[in-house]
């Protein structure tokens, strides 16, 4: 068979410094890494099975979203969490927000269909829900730094979400949000924009965001609990393998 003569398309190799990043970010927004908790260079290298440089890095980038506190020469942990921080988080976002619908066309497609989706969450969603889906206009948006500012906030976003809790249908949000989807419904845009800053306004959030449950600092390292439970996993499978080959 001779050779073909198209080039063969193969998969665009990721760095390792990328992945080590998605796994880290991925265990801190899934709830394996706990707010305040230490996070040690070499263990996450082990853990990880990488060398303690792109650990490094990713740690460095995971600082850069709020979401590592690092103090040098003292401590590497995972970010605390208060109910100002989501306060502030989604005050930037809905500003964010605003400036993205302020500049759709009337008559895109593509905000429609965001629109419809929006609506729904915040009809039947829950808060984090109801802002992921509300973000994707900022990927509408004409202003690149829009879109580009509001990833971040989304990571922050979502693991302030795993600690906190904020109810849509709270009588301090519900006047807004109904304005907010009518506009949508209505593709009335910076009408929307409008209502999405007061939904998002620091006067109507900071007293209503509460902890889901009391904060807690453990006194083992995140690493070191994940390590163990991976450990642990794999120790229960050799052990039901073993039952199973008797």
């Amino acid at each position: 068979m001779p050779v073909p003569h198209h080039p063969v398309n193969r998969p665009a190799r990721r760095l390792l410094r990328d992945v080590t990043y998605d796994r880290l970010l991925e265990a801190i927004l899934d709830g394996d890494f706990a707010p305040a908790e230490r996070l040690y260079d070499e263990e996450l290298a082990r853990w990880l099975q990488v060398s303690k440089t792109p650990v490094k890095e990713a740690v460095a980038r995971l600082a850069d979203q709020g979401l590592v506190e690092i103090r040098a020469n003292k401590y590497t942990r995972v970010a605390e969490v208060s109910p100002d921080d989501l306060v502030d988080v989604l005050e930037l976002l809905g500003a964010l927000l605003a400036a993205a619908l302020r500049g759709l066309p009337a008559d895109s497609a593509e905000a429609a269909a965001v629109a419809d989706r929006v609506v729904e969450r915040a009809r039947r969603g829950s808060c984090l829900d109801f802002v992921l889906e509300a973000q994707l206009f900022s990927e509408l948006s004409a202003n690149h730094l829009v879109a580009g500012s509001a990833e971040p906030l989304v990571h922050r976003t979502r693991f302030l979400f795993r600690h906190l809790r904020l109810e849509l249908d709270d009588p301090r949000v519900a006047p807004a949000l109904r304005e907010a989807r009518h506009a949508l419904a209505g593709r009335r845009w910076p009408d929307a924009a409008d209502a999405f800053s007061v939904v998002f306004a620091r006067s109507t959030l900071s007293d209503i965001v509460a902890y889901r449950d009391p904060p807690e600092v453990a006194s083992t390292s995140a690493t070191s609990r994940v390590v163990a439970a991976i450990a642990a996993s794999a120790s229960a499978a050799s052990r039901a393998g073993d039952r199973a080959d008797a």
